[in-house]
């Protein structure tokens, strides 16, 4: 359970999506907009003459408009970073949720996935917006835990350490 693990964690925790860090009460969770971004991603039609008008790719593109402005940011000091995400990050994030609200999908697609993920976990993302310590996904976390991941499969019949 992650109330377990995570006891003692008293301001923000950067997660995807899964259902269990709702039970959290001491730390606000926050959501990784990699995790949004990858939804979209895999929506993206394989018809290369599909990109151009695809929900998908716009998707996509106001993700990566977003890690842009994030790479931007990166050396600035925490509050010129924090004025700078909320002078162009937010309006951005609104913009794209504003957006996700008026798009029409159906049925189980993965373009009705993607908006159906981003919509549920619109607050989370978000809130990189109320601390400079907030970064905009958890990648690094994932990236360090990817050796284990991967590792797996291939130690599953491993007779040694």
């Amino acid at each position: 359970m992650p109330q377990n693990f995570w006891r003692g964690i008293r301001r923000y925790l950067v997660c995807d999506g899964y259902d269990g860090y709702h039970k959290l009460k001491t730390a606000a969770r926050c959501g990784c907009l990699a995790h949004v971004r990858r939804k979209f991603v895999d929506a993206l039609p394989t018809d290369k003459e599909l990109l151009s008008t695809s929900a998908a790719a716009k998707g996509v593109e106001s993700c990566n408009r977003l890690f842009q402005l994030e790479r931007e940011f990166a050396a600035l000091t925490p509050e010129a970073r924090n004025m700078e995400r909320h002078a162009k990050s937010k309006p951005l994030l609104h913009e794209f949720f504003a957006w996700l609200d008026n798009i029409t999908v159906s049925g189980g697609s993965k373009l009705a996935r993607a908006v159906s993920y981003a919509r549920s976990e619109k607050k989370y993302p978000c809130r990189f917006l109320e601390s400079t310590d907030v970064p905009i996904d958890n990648n690094r976390a994932e990236n360090a835990v990817r050796p284990f991941v991967i590792g797996r499969k291939n130690w599953l019949f491993s007779a040694s350490v």
